[in-house]
């Protein structure tokens, strides 16, 4: 085991996540790969006519955003001194962590869950159980 995948959406529960990664990485001499996924609607953006969809603006400020939010995430000490990569995708989750995987050879993903329950669960299931 080298490649450690960990998708955050900076949630606790993502945070949770890394840090076990974290302790994995430390024992096993692995690398973590972060993954934020911004599901955006960027195929109805029309690079000719720029006034039909405004989601260019809104892409670039949730980048943005994205960007600090790692930055802050990083500057953490249970991080210090472990390889760690990020990676801002625009896909549907399950499509960016697959190809993430695929991409860098993950051996192993480490998610954090919010735990959905009852109906919710039933009809619309959990990113980290797909």
């Amino acid at each position: 085991m080298k490649k450690i995948l960990v998708p955050t959406d900076f949630s606790n529960q993502a945070e949770n996540a890394l840090k076990v990664a974290a302790q994995l990485a430390k024992v096993h001499d692995c690398e973590i790969h972060l993954l934020h996924i911004l599901d955006l609607p960027l195929h109805q953006i029309d690079p000719v006519n720029t006034t039909s969809f405004s989601s260019g603006p809104e892409a670039l400020f949730f980048m943005k955003l994205a960007k600090q939010k790692f930055d802050d995430l990083l500057s953490h000490d249970y991080l210090e001194g472990l390889t760690v990569f990020n990676t801002i995708d625009f896909s549907e989750i399950y499509n960016g962590i697959s190809n993430l995987c695929e991409k860098n050879n993950i051996d192993l993903i480490i998610m954090g869950s919010n735990g959905t329950s009852g109906i919710e669960e039933i009809l619309i299931g959990s990113n980290t159980e797909k």
